[in-house]
C-alpha cells in the first residue's frame, strides 16, 4: 500500500480531534473533583477549629459576620451553575465525537474510484519516460484497469488471479496496467510479464487524487466511454475472479 493518502490524512485529523475532545472531558472531570475536594477540605478545617479550642481549654470566640457560613453559601450558589456548564460542554463534546466517528467510518470505506463516475483518460509516461495517454472515453466497450505498485506485497500476491482473468478474457478486451506509485522497473515488468505497451507510470497527480488511484491493488472494470462500473480493492478471491470475468463477458454479450 502507499504510505500516505488523502483518506489517511483525514483519518489522522479526525483521530486527533477525538483525542482532543477526550482530553477536554478528562480535564473537566478532574476540575470538578479537585473543586469538590477543596471545598470539603475547607469545610472540614472550619468545623475543626472549635474542637481544637475545646481540647486545649482555650475559649474560641465566634467570628463576627460568620465568614465560614457566607463562604459555604457562596459555594452552594455557584456549584450548580458550574456543574451545568460542565455538563453542557460534555454533551457538546460527545455529540461532536459521534459526528467524528461517523466521518471516520466514511473515510475508512471511501476508497478507490467511485462506481458510476467517469474516468475519461489516464495520462503519464512509459518506462522510457515517453508520454503515454490511454483515452477510455473513445472506447466503445469495456476495459480492465489494474492499479498496482512494485512495493505492494498484495499486488504480487494478486498476479496469479490477474493473469487468470486476462487469459480467460482471451484478448477480447483491452487491459491497462497502471503503476500508481511510480515504482515499476524493468525487472518488475519482466518478472510478471507486464506488456510494456499497456503499462502507464508517473500518472498525473490530478487524476490520481481525483479518482483515488493511490491504494493498491485495485481491479477496476470500465464501461463504455470510461464509466466506472465496478471496483475491487485488495487481494482478489476466487469468487472475485469469477465475478470480474462474468461481468466483462456479459458486456461483450458472451
Amino acid at each position: 500500500m502507499l504510505p500516505s493518502s488523502d483518506g489517511e490524512v483525514r483519518f489522522e485529523e479526525i483521530t486527533l480531534l477525538k483525542k482532543g475532545n477526550n482530553a477536554v472531558q478528562s480535564r473537566q472531570v478532574r476540575g470538578i473533583v479537585a473543586f469538590t475536594r477543596g471545598t470539603a477540605a475547607k469545610r472540614a478545617g472550619t468545623e475543626a477549629q472549635p474542637t481544637a479550642g475545646a481540647a486545649s481549654n482555650v475559649p474560641v470566640r465566634p467570628a463576627t459576620g460568620q465568614p465560614g457560613v457566607s463562604y459555604r453559601r457562596a459555594i452552594r450558589a455557584v456549584l450548580p451553575s458550574v456543574c451545568i456548564v460542565f455538563l453542557a460542554l460534555n454533551i457538546a463534546l460527545q455529540y461532536q465525537n459521534s459526528r467524528l466517528s461517523a466521518a471516520l467510518d466514511d473515510v475508512r470505506h471511501a476508497r478507490g474510484p467511485r462506481p458510476g463516475g467517469m474516468l475519461p483518460q489516464l495520462a503519464g509516461q512509459d518506462l522510457r519516460g515517453q508520454p503515454v495517454v490511454f483515452r477510455f472515453s473513445d472506447l466503445k466497450g469495456s476495459t480492465l484497469l489494474l492499479a498496482l505498485s512494485a512495493r505492494c506485497k498484495a499486488c504480487s500476491d494478486n498476479w496469479p488471479k490477474w493473469r487468470s482473468i486476462v487469459r480467460r478474457l482471451s484478448g477480447r478486451f483491452p487491459v491497462v496496467y497502471a503503476d500508481v506509485a511510480d515504482s515499476v522497473s524493468d525487472e518488475y515488468v519482466n518478472r510478471f510479464g507486464v506488456p510494456r505497451d499497456r503499462l502507464i507510470t508517473r500518472i498525473d497527480l490530478r487524476t490520481r487524487w481525483m479518482h483515488d488511484l493511490r491504494d493498491t491493488p485495485q481491479t477496476v472494470v470500465l464501461g463504455k466511454g470510461g464509466r466506472i462500473e465496478r471496483v475491487w480493492m485488495g487481494l482478489l478471491s476466487q469468487k472475485d475472479e469469477e465475478a470480474i470475468t462474468a461481468l466483462m463477458m456479459s458486456r461483450a454479450g458472451i
